[in-house]
């Protein structure tokens, strides 16, 4: 594992406690001498982005962390550019909306927006890579890749169990990707996780070449509400919102640059 690789390894673990971790904890759990984590948080503490707890003392991520990621989303102009749409798609639905980014062969949502519907809402946190064969989201977005790539992604990441309702069949999920093509969008019932249902729509910009989706639309809920009949009759707007976000995509250079295929290398 390079310092790099540690790095972040130890910040995933401190944004996901917000109590602080002990470097025994982080030793462990990254299976390295005391000495190299605490090396690195000595560093990082320096820097600003980590404080140790003088009575615990225990480290814990600083908000200068987080203040890097809401200036990626500013500098990607995402708060202008997705809000209407979503905040439109939320009032319709009265569900929660959100959009997710595709960065390679990963996904993560990176806006939302949140339809009042009575007490029971759903709040799912945007935060880590999405599972591709267990979300709407992901095989909404996997419907725009070929077959072969498909599966490759998805035998790459793997397709671990999280309800007794998860496919974990590559053939099964590769039927219901079919699907979600045909259709233009993907549906989930319970799938990842216990009584939540979701439909989402790829966005497939013009300007992308092989018509693949740079990220998804997707409207999630409980799933005693998001009834099989209640996400068909949301399709139609899940999709048009997907089309409406596709066709602003190219005004978005930073968005672009993010999700467009690398480019074939120079001979």
């Amino acid at each position: 594992m390079s310092n790099i690789a540690r790095v972040f390894g130890i910040l995933e673990m401190l944004v996901g406690e917000p109590g602080g971790v002990r470097i025994t904890d982080i030793a462990n759990e990254l299976d390295l001498n005391r000495a190299i984590p605490h090396r690195i948080l000595s560093e990082l503490v320096e820097l600003g982005y980590v404080a140790q707890d003088p009575v615990t003392e225990r480290y814990r991520a600083t908000f200068m962390l987080g203040s890097l990621g809401i200036r990626q989303l500013e500098t990607a102009g995402i708060p202008r550019w997705a809000r209407d749409e979503l905040t439109a798609l939320a009032e319709k639905s009265r569900e929660l909306v959100r959009l997710a980014v595709a960065t390679d062969h990963t996904m993560q949502f990176i806006a939302e927006a949140q339809g009042a519907n009575s007490t029971l809402i759903l709040d799912s946190p945007m935060v880590g890579d999405i599972a591709l064969h267990a979300t709407a989201t992901g095989k909404a977005w996997l419907s725009s890749l070929p077959d072969e790539e498909v599966r490759e992604i998805l035998a790459a990441r793997g397709m671990p169990a999280f309800t007794d309702r998860t496919t974990v069949s590559m053939d099964a999920i590769c039927d219901e990707i079919r699907q979600a093509r045909a259709a233009g969008y993907a549906v989930t019932h319970e799938e990842m996780e216990a009584g939540v249902a979701a439909i989402a729509a790829p966005v497939v910009p013009q300007v992308i070449p092989g018509g693949r989706a740079v990220g998804t639309v997707s409207v999630a809920g409980p799933s005693v509400r998001l009834t099989d009949e209640r996400l068909q009759a949301l399709a139609p707007a899940v999709t048009a919102t997907a089309a409406r976000l596709a066709a602003q995509w190219h005004v978005y250079e930073y968005l672009d640059a993010l999700t467009a295929p690398d480019p074939a290398p120079i001979e």
